[in-house]
């Protein structure tokens, strides 16, 4: 944490967020937890809102020694790891199937009635 910037490190967590769960925007933690605040657990929130708060207490050279390395360090590792698990292939794979089932169940249904249909008029 401490050979690079602050904001340098959360620019890069906020590509990150992009790659990973595709949220667009400018590549500030602030800009993604705003656009897309449900793609994350409660606790990495609370962790994006710290380093967000950090890094306005970066801007002033004054305030810079108030900032606590050791857990900046920790919510980034955090949010890192957490972004790193996720595997963009199978979210897409997870989307694509919800839309689909829904769609197969009701064609599954409207089957099922015609054939009830034609065993009750006799044609079957």
């Amino acid at each position: 944490m401490t050979e690079r910037p602050l904001p340098e490190t959360n620019a890069e967590l906020a590509q990150l967020w992009r790659e990973q769960l595709g949220v667009r925007g400018k590549d500030r933690l602030a800009t993604k937890l705003r656009r897309a605040p449900g793609t994350l657990p409660r606790s990495l929130k609370r962790e994006v809102r710290f380093l967000v708060e950090m890094e306005q207490l970066w801007d002033n050279p004054k305030l810079r020694r108030q900032i606590d390395l050791a857990r900046v360090g920790r919510a980034q590792e955090s949010l890192r790891g957490f972004l790193k698990t996720i595997d963009p292939r199978d979210r897409l794979i997870g989307r694509f199937l919800g839309i689909l089932a829904p769609l197969m169940f009701n064609i599954l249904l409207v089957f099922a009635a015609w054939v009830i249909w034609l065993v009750m008029t006799g044609r079957v």
